[in-house]
């Protein structure tokens, strides 16, 4: 059941955003982000647009820890 509720709920990555390498760079922004940066100087310093900062933040916010959440939900990036 809880599982089903998280897959309704939660962002679900597919094609390069399932891919590790961009999931661990968000989880570098969270850190960056939970150590004091702003969303400005976390885009500057990632070469990344401040708008794509904004919203992988506020989808962890809405998600919790989408990293942990992803690797022990049984999501594959299957659809």
């Amino acid at each position: 059941m809880e599982r089903q509720r998280f897959r309704q709920h939660s962002h679900k990555p597919s094609g390069r955003a399932n891919r590790p390498e961009v999931i661990a760079q968000r989880a570098i922004i969270v850190g960056m982000r939970d150590a004091g940066m702003t969303p400005s100087e976390i885009a500057m310093q990632k070469g990344l647009d401040v708008r794509t900062v904004r919203k992988w933040l506020q989808r962890s916010d809405e998600d919790g820890d989408a990293v942990e959440k992803w690797t022990t939900s049984g999501y594959d990036g299957r659809r």
